[in-house]
């Protein structure tokens, strides 16, 4: 300490120059070290953002393909859906009908075996 009181006020001012230099130099040297972290990271996300935008474009392509045939499984289906549908109603036209006559026959306007029998002695 005896050595810097025996400084002049300019090796005192140049002194502290130096070390406001000093001090600026390596704040300067940690900016410029985060601008490199920061242009690397930037070139990381650049490279990733354009993974993912090729993996979505592959994903979208995979998915309109299937749509497409989707699409035509679900018109075959449909028209699959239609055609029983048809066949539904066609059978059940069927049946209806068949109820209709069922209901109509009334059993008791018919013969019995033993009344037929009874007929058939009768001729001969």
């Amino acid at each position: 300490m005896a050595a810097s009181d025996n400084r002049t006020p300019q090796q005192k001012v140049f002194d502290s120059i130096r070390q406001d230099i000093h001090t600026l130099d390596s704040k300067i040297s940690l900016i410029a070290q985060k601008l490199r972290t920061i242009e690397q990271n930037e070139e990381i996300i650049g490279r990733t953002i354009v993974t993912h935008n090729e993996k979505l474009s592959e994903l979208d392509e995979k998915s309109d393909a299937p749509s497409a045939v989707n699409v035509a499984a679900n018109s075959a289906n449909t028209k699959d859906y239609d055609s029983l549908k048809k066949q539904i109603e066609e059978i059940r036209k069927d049946v209806s009908e068949m109820r209709y006559v069922l209901n109509s026959i009334n059993p008791l306007e018919y013969a019995t075996l033993d009344q037929v029998k009874d007929l058939l002695k009768d001729r001969k």
